[in-house]
């Protein structure tokens, strides 16, 4: 029996073939990322939404000077927390545990009504408390370090998404701006 020694390496065909199962690959990966990345923002968007209507319900049923809501960036785990407070005796109490309403894998910014903007970082100092009129259910600035915000930009991945905030109204809407 004799062995023929042909071993010229791989041909052209073989070589396309793994080339092209790799950039299948690499395409399915990245895909996959963008589709967590833009599911997130999406998430983190709607859950501040409706962190500002409970917000909205416990500040009407309660008196207008005692509740605020305050979104900040944890620096432990750079999730993105909303905290809804009332205030007890002069200071400022939970009234439930911190809601995470965005993962550390998006950007959350705060325009205020004056101009100026607070990207949530994860500072100690860095965070927005926002309230609501008891009355007539629209936003304030009068309790405290509550500002008036006039949106809040949600970004990850190759999305962004904005909510506007109607202060006269208290009402929040959504809109989705792909980047």
């Amino acid at each position: 029996m004799r062995f023929r020694k042909d071993n010229r390496g791989y041909s052209l065909v073989e070589v396309i073939v793994v080339v092209a199962m790799i950039a299948v690959l690499v395409t399915g990966i990245s895909l996959s990322i963008s589709i967590i990345y833009n599911s997130n923002a999406r998430a983190g968007a709607y859950n501040i939404r409706s962190e500002m209507a409970d917000l909205k319900v416990y500040s009407m049923s309660k008196d207008a000077s005692s509740a605020r809501m305050k979104l900040y960036r944890s620096s432990y785990d750079g999730d993105v927390y909303a905290q809804l407070q009332h205030k007890e005796g002069g200071s400022w109490e939970d009234y439930r545990d911190p809601q995470k309403v965005a993962t550390r894998k998006v950007t959350v910014t705060c325009v205020k009504k004056d101009g100026s903007s607070v990207v949530l970082d994860g500072g100690a100092a860095n965070y927005v408390c926002m309230a609501f009129d008891r009355g007539t259910g629209s936003m304030i600035d009068t309790v405290d370090d509550t500002v008036l915000v006039d949106k809040i930009i949600v970004e990850g991945g190759h999305k962004k998404y904005t909510l506007i905030l109607y202060a006269l109204t208290g009402k929040v809407e959504v809109i989705n701006e792909s980047v």
